[in-house]
């Protein structure tokens, strides 16, 4: 009868060797696509023939490795032994859990080498492309159903989501395991309240790509594990040592101060003071989420007054993070996600295809009837940011000859080009998959998209002084709109267009009648300041200067920002400096007592 550990043991080596026969394939079909369809003509050897000299030349390692294996701290152990599975060497983990668990059996080298190794390798091949190793049926099927441009959910997706909820509950699990201890109802608000800060993350995380996802699921995982490590070890003992030396941050009143230092570390996440922002994030180290001090004092060196401070620290820095990141919508990760589409905006189409295809299925297909145009409305802004001469945010983490530098002028047009294969890859991949009652929703979404990069072509145009073709865009915008009853869109388009025909193309009669057909609106903003402007620039080709002054007046009364609800924040500011330009052009106009025909 078999024992457990020759059953665990068996287990593990099946995995391995399971690993190890994909991860062959997969370099086999990287030098030789081809080789996924010739699989289906050429018959398959024995399986199982190319594990068995891995498995005895690297369990003979295993065995004359083991009394060296069992001098490192096992803590130690575990990463090395995973970084090893990382590289991959899924042999060593095939060999390692056959040699510890049948000829040398050794439950202790089993979970410390054996395993880790095993996860590495399982962690290595969950990231290779699954076209790589998958059956050709498999593979068939999934391109059958979504053809090859949407992703659905890949293993790599499977995996970070798993440990997104293993990072969120090990708190918990960590109380289960220490029940014994003392304080048990502190330590369980503590491990409760930090499983909620993660948990929060984990799902702000679930609203943006997946790309940013397993990112914010790695980060989370990664600080827990680190915490926990330093924790458990000498640096942990030595924390609690400095710790208890400082009566005054024990207790209520040290749970007080550290929660302000807590409040202080948030100051700087997001300031441009590089030596504010990294003595802030060193203090963050710190006091992030409760993390350090809850696996310090909860979980392994229990001492009441410190959990006292911890619990009223791990509260602060819940609410925190409560706060920021419902309040916010994550803004952080909205960050991450700009400077991700900054970089991959230089990317050839075809290639930008594999950044688009995650998004049409999480922005569409997961949930039929819910719609995401995040890439068209981040590309449109950062389309005005670069034709203000700013560089996107992430462009100068972007690996590529020229990337750190602004796409000013006409150049930003190649953001509105990305934001336009957004919107065409939504016309191709997804409008022939939903349900056919859904389908006039989602055009009327798609003609909306398309307004706005109208529009958004229109402000960059105007940006890189070209009136004419600015003029077309503004022109197309507002008949798009109009069609649409979008009021808001219909009157940006009409007072742009309004506004380059009274300033810059001497056409003030033409002008007047596009501010005629502008919508009332019912609470006026920076368009209709705009409106004024424009007004005024009319009466004075005019020759009415009395006019000009009271819409100058009028316009002075009226908000500077307009309302463009579904804008990126460095649209509207385009468009709000727009406004200021123009505003001043009509000052030195009235100044020297020139209308715009005679200023041409």
């Amino acid at each position: 009868m078999p024992t457990f550990l020759q059953l665990a043991g068996f287990g593990l080596a099946g995995l391995a060797g399971w690993c190890l026969l994909m991860l062959r394939r997969s370099r086999a079909r990287k030098k030789d696509p081809r080789l996924l369809f010739l699989e289906l003509l050429v018959k398959p050897g024995s399986r199982l023939a190319p594990l068995v000299l891995p498995a005895f030349a690297w369990g003979a390692a295993a065995v004359l490795a083991a009394a060296p294996l069992r001098w490192p701290d096992p803590r130690l152990l575990v990463p090395v032994a995973v970084l090893a599975g990382l590289v991959p060497l899924p042999g060593a983990a095939l060999g390692a859990a056959l040699a510890y668990s049948f000829v040398l059996p050794d439950p202790a080298l089993l979970l410390t080498v054996a395993a880790p190794l095993t996860a590495g390798a399982l962690v290595r091949l969950v990231h290779v492309r699954p076209v790589r190793w998958w059956s050709f049926t498999a593979f068939a099927r999934t391109m059958g159903r979504w053809g090859s441009i949407v992703v659905p959910p890949m293993p790599v997706d499977w995996f970070w989501s798993v440990i997104g909820a293993a990072a969120a509950l090990s708190p918990l699990v960590a109380l289960a395991l220490t029940l014994d201890g003392p304080d048990l109802g502190l330590r369980a608000v503590c491990a409760v309240l930090v499983s909620v800060q993660l948990g929060t993350l984990t799902v702000v995380a679930q609203r943006r790509h997946r790309w940013v996802r397993r990112m914010c699921r790695g980060a989370l995982a990664a600080a827990s594990a680190a915490a926990a490590l330093v924790a458990s070890g000498r640096a942990g003992a030595w924390l609690v040592e400095r710790w208890l030396s400082a009566p005054y941050l024990t207790g209520l009143l040290g749970g007080a101060i550290l929660s302000a230092v807590a409040v202080f570390a948030w100051t700087g996440r997001y300031d441009d003071l590089g030596l504010w922002r990294l003595v802030t994030q060193l203090l963050r180290v710190l006091t992030g989420f409760g993390l350090l001090p809850f696996w310090i004092v909860t979980v392994f060196h229990p001492v009441h007054d410190l959990l006292v401070a911890a619990t009223v620290l791990i509260g602060a820095e819940t609410v925190l993070v409560l706060v920021h990141h419902l309040t916010s919508m994550g803004s952080r990760l909205e960050q991450l996600e700009e400077r991700m589409y900054a970089q991959t905006v230089l990317w050839d189409p075809l290639t930008r295809v594999h950044q688009l295809g995650p998004w049409l299925y999480d922005g569409f297909l997961s949930r039929p009837g819910h719609v995401d145009y995040t890439p068209v409305r981040v590309c449109l802004g950062m389309a005005v940011l670069g034709a203000r001469g700013h560089a996107a945010p992430g462009q100068r983490y972007a690996f590529k000859p020229g990337s750190s530098r602004p796409l000013a002028g006409l150049e930003a047009l190649r953001w509105t080009q990305a934001a336009g294969q957004s919107i065409d890859l939504v016309d191709s991949e997804v409008a022939g998959r939903l349900p056919a009652g859904l389908r006039d929703g989602l055009r009327r979404h798609q003609d909306l998209a398309r307004a706005d990069l109208a529009a958004g072509r229109a402000v960059v145009l105007s940006y890189a002084f070209q009136w004419q073709d600015a003029l077309n865009e503004f022109r197309d915008a507002t008949q798009r709109y109009r069609v649409l009853g979008e009021t808001e869109g219909e009157n940006l388009g009409r007072t742009g267009a309004a506004w380059i025909l009274a300033f810059h193309l001497s056409q003030p009669g033409a002008a007047a009648r596009e501010l005629a057909l502008l919508a009332p609106s019912a609470a006026p903003d920076g368009l209709t300041r705009w409106a004024r402007v424009v007004a005024g620039a009319v009466a004075l080709a005019n020759g009415d200067g009395a006019a000009v002054s009271e819409r100058l007046r009028q316009a002075r009364a009226l908000p500077s920002e307009p309302r463009l609800g579904r804008a990126h924040p460095a649209f509207v500011t385009g468009v709000t400096e727009i406004i200021a330009a123009v505003e001043t052009h009509l000052n030195l106009l009235l100044s020297s007592e020139l209308s715009p025909q005679k200023r041409e």
